[in-house]
């Protein structure tokens, strides 16, 4: 059996490319402003033998990676695109539900723990068929 291959799409949207390259050279251009020339030391990354939007561009791919969760790789919705059911199931499988961030049908603005925790405690009620949690009533201003 093959092992399992990850392959996270980096770079499939020529923009995302392009953006970073342009976000290095942004960087690179405050960074070496003259108020900054007591802070600053030799540029290590991706060094200034890199010039030219080629090379940005190898050194981004070379280098680009994730530091956070990923996320929204089988994504839950009712279109043809979604990989999951609104109940977690993978379509067009029986017995299997994703119960993790690559369930989120759209990425988070903040850090995905307590998203994935409310994931997780919603699909271990509809798991064992439990009703929701009745809506709360907040007061309002």
């Amino acid at each position: 059996q093959a092992p399992i291959r990850i392959f996270q799409n980096f770079f499939s949207e020529v923009e995302d490319l392009h953006t970073l390259r342009e976000g290095c050279k942004i960087a690179r251009d405050v960074v070496g402003q003259s108020p900054l020339d007591s802070y600053r030391g030799k540029e290590l990354e991706p060094g200034i033998q890199i010039k030219t939007d080629a090379e940005f561009e190898t050194w981004i791919r070379r280098n680009v990676g994730t530091s956070s969760h990923p996320s929204c790789t089988s994504a839950m919705g009712v279109g043809e695109d979604a990989v999951l059911d609104p109940t977690l199931k993978v379509r067009g499988m029986e017995g299997l539900r994703v119960v993790d961030a690559a369930a989120m049908p759209n990425v988070t603005s903040g850090n995905i723990n307590a998203c994935v925790l409310m994931l997780a405690e919603k699909a271990s009620d509809m798991i064992r068929n439990k009703p929701p949690l009745p809506a709360a009533q907040l007061p309002s201003n």
